[in-house]
């Protein structure tokens, strides 16, 4: 291995002048290259994490569905961070810009409750966002995925009511409780005196 010779000149001051420092300078022997500097490479900027649009499961799309409420699901790719959500949101057509009801979800499904909701015919969507709770308040930072398809929901109305069936009032009879009153004498049978014995006479002879 060869290696280069670092000399040290100094360049005599004239009086009256500061001494300066001495000067560091190198010297390359013949036939060695001077050494290049390698530039490093430039630094990648990590992307924005995103998913996929969520893909909607059920119901299927068009489905009349009863009673007070509906179980939506969903599939989606990928584990979702401490502050990433599913955005729920409920549409009143499949062209409208503004959502008429939207929740949060940490599952791929969600118990959606027809009784906030007005009208029987809407639609439903999903996508995932990033977003945290501040005071009870949901707060939105930005969307991680496209929003899924819509999918519309035929709602056949609240549950008729039960008609519970009341008791009835039996009268019932009144009980007849007997009087209180002298004691009845109950009739007993006479009892025959002995007959007395009857004196039979005789004859003399």
């Amino acid at each position: 291995m060869v290696t280069g010779t670092l000399s040290v000149t100094t360049t005599p001051i004239p009086k009256g002048e500061p001494e300066a420092s001495p000067t560091a300078t190198s010297t390359v022997l013949p036939g060695l290259t001077a050494p290049t500097a390698t530039p490093l490479p430039p630094t990648a900027t990590p992307a924005p994490k995103s998913y996929p649009a969520p893909t909607l499961c059920h119901p299927e799309n068009g489905q009349f569905v009863s009673g007070s409420g509906v179980r939506l699901m969903w599939n989606g790719e990928g584990r979702l961070e401490a502050d990433e959500h599913f955005d729920v949101r409920v549409w009143r057509d499949e062209s409208t810009a503004s959502a008429i009801w939207t929740d949060w979800s940490d599952e791929k499904s969600y118990w959606l409750d027809f009784s906030g909701l007005s009208g029987n015919r809407f639609c439903w969507s999903v996508r995932v966002i990033r977003g945290r709770y501040q005071g009870g308040n949901r707060v939105f930072d930005e969307a991680l995925s496209p929003d899924s398809e819509r999918w519309w929901i035929e709602w056949s109305g609240p549950p008729e009511p039960t008609d519970t069936p009341q008791p009835t009032n039996t009268p019932v009879p009144p009980t007849v409780t007997p009087t209180s009153g002298p004691p009845t004498a109950t009739p007993t049978k006479p009892v025959a005196e002995p007959s007395q014995p009857t004196a039979t006479p005789t004859t003399s002879s």
